[in-house]
């Protein structure tokens, strides 16, 4: 949080594209979902934009989480998801 200059209840509760810088290809986004709908890791270099607009990168770690019914459960700030494993 420190290095992006947002407070941690700024964020929260927003859509990711507030951070995402506009030179980050969308498709990333779009394999990051079908990786983690497969039941796999993903991990992806990210850019995202600062409070101020200046820009920073970042090695993310997508990973699924189960829930007792085989479903992948997706926590982000905008709430919680299940998506059925293919």
């Amino acid at each position: 949080m420190r290095i992006s200059g947002f407070s941690e209840s700024e964020p929260i509760g927003k859509q990711h594209s507030v951070i995402r810088h506009p030179d980050m290809p969308r498709g990333v986004f779009k394999k990051r979902w079908e990786t983690i709908a497969r039941g796999e890791k993903c991990f992806a270099y990210v850019n995202n934009l600062c409070r101020k607009g200046d820009h920073y990168r970042a090695l993310a770690n997508f990973s699924p989480d189960f829930d007792g019914r085989g479903e992948i459960r997706v926590i982000s700030p905008c709430g919680e998801d299940r998506i059925s494993k293919p």
